[in-house]
């Protein structure tokens, strides 16, 4: 049975009344209250899982989420509470799940991950992990589109080949076109090629084809597609999508998509591919959210993977 581990760090009579109300919600669990951030230290070797409430926790030392997922998180949170719902940088670390929307603890997560807490909380730690492929843990939801057979949203085992995606699980590629690429995360990620066909789909084998699984969301695109033309419409959708509170991000946005559209149109010169990398090295970072990072990430790996093409439409 997996130990789950509750800390609870509420007055006393607000902590009895979690503890009754776990105990009912999870009977097949077993649940071990830790009153103080010490106690919940101390068992946390025997713990399948941590779970908090209260306000206390900041001795826990724990890595609860990432700055930048912070950002969005807030943004989202200010928006239910009726004021602008614009990101905010943070002076650190701050646990939304404690005081969350209305001051009250939040969960803010995607669906896939949420969706997975009830068959790991029933049946442990280690069935979740033997759902995976070799080192990967689990499952994943990969949504497959582009130029393939049948495209759709797929769980498959963590681990799976990039191949087995497209070709057994997507039905290959659509009658007469080739594959060429895929870009891992949608519009705002890294590119794979066919060289890569054999990767294990974790985010630790993608990352060591110096590219990043993402949110598994796979866009397949075949030979004869200009990967030029088609990081140009992204990054002009990301353009016309930035808010406007990071002068950064809305101006770097509408210069990369200027200077691709000069590439594309057969206007550019070798300047401006320079000027594209340069941008590529000034800009992650520089805005509220990831917006700005995402538009630099699709054009820098663009350049790495299909740079001939690049070159192939300059004119000078």
């Amino acid at each position: 049975m997996p130990r789950l581990l509750i800390l609870l760090t509420f007055p006393p009579e607000v902590t009895d009344q979690y503890r009754s109300r776990l105990s009912r919600t999870f009977p097949e669990i077993a649940i071990e209250v830790a009153a103080t951030a010490d106690k919940a230290v101390a068992a946390l070797a025997d713990a399948d899982m941590l779970i908090t409430f209260g306000q206390m926790i900041k001795n826990l030392k724990l890595d609860f989420a990432a700055a930048r997922n912070l950002k969005w998180v807030q943004a989202l949170g200010t928006g239910l509470d009726g004021i602008t719902d614009q990101p905010a940088l943070q002076p650190g670390v701050t646990v939304t799940s404690l005081h969350g929307v209305h001051g009250a603890p939040t969960i803010v997560n995607n669906t896939e991950t949420l969706a997975h807490v009830p068959g790991i909380l029933r049946n442990g730690a280690q069935w979740y992990r033997d759902l995976g492929i070799g080192k990967a843990a689990g499952t994943k939801l990969y949504s497959l589109s582009g130029d393939v057979l049948r495209p759709g949203l797929y769980e498959l085992p963590m681990g799976t080949s990039l191949e087995t995606l497209v070709f057994q699980h997507g039905g290959g590629m659509l009658q007469g076109k080739e594959f060429k690429a895929v870009f891992t995360g949608g519009p705002s990620n890294t590119l794979l090629t066919k060289r890569d066909l054999d990767v294990a789909m974790d985010f630790d084998s993608v990352r060591q084809r110096r590219s990043r699984l993402g949110t598994g969301a796979m866009i397949v695109v075949s030979e004869g597609t200009s990967i030029v033309r088609k990081v140009a419409e992204y990054v002009s959708f990301f353009a016309q999508g930035s808010c406007g509170q990071c002068p950064p991000c809305k101006g770097g946005t509408f210069q990369l998509t200027q200077i691709l559209n000069r590439i594309d149109t057969g206007r550019g010169v070798r300047t401006d591919l320079e000027a594209l990398q340069n941008l590529c090295r000034i800009l992650p970072g520089s805005g509220r959210c990831a917006l700005i990072d995402g538009a630099v990430t699709v054009v820098e790996s663009s350049i790495h993977q299909f740079k001939e093409e690049y070159e192939a439409l300059l004119t000078a």
